[in-house]
């Protein structure tokens, strides 16, 4: 029963959002000591949330962005989560875009939702 009101709990998140970015440069990749970082600029759209999987141990959402002025919108594909239950194969961000890979064991992932972040290029 739990894993049902979890699942529908996950795919409430569907739906449209009105999101707000704000970009900044926080490190400096450029050895050019005239190097100027970009301004800071914030900007927003609508973001929709669409389920493209609907498998009993499997959800996936995917993030549209709608951007544009009203005259010239369009549609940018975003991000994705995968949510998968009892899923014993993990990969834990350590630091410095640095991943390791992990396998748990099927006891230690009883009753757990895992989540996958994709950025757009999946």
């Amino acid at each position: 029963m739990a894993q049902k009101k979890e699942r529908n709990t996950i795919k409430e998140m569907c739906g449209c959002y009105e999101v707000k970015f704000n970009f900044a440069e926080t490190f400096n990749f450029s050895k050019d000591a005239e190097y100027l970082p970009s301004p800071i600029k914030q900007t927003g759209g609508l973001e929709w949330v669409q389920l493209v999987t609907d498998e009993k141990n499997k959800i996936s959402l995917q993030h549209l962005l709608i951007v544009g002025p009203p005259e010239g919108q369009m549609v940018v594909k975003h991000w994705r989560q995968d949510w998968e239950f009892q899923s014993t194969d993990l990969y834990i961000y350590n630091r410095d875009n640095q991943w390791t890979y992990i396998k748990l064991a099927k006891e230690d992932v009883k009753g757990q939702w895992s989540q996958k972040v994709f950025q757009v290029d999946d």
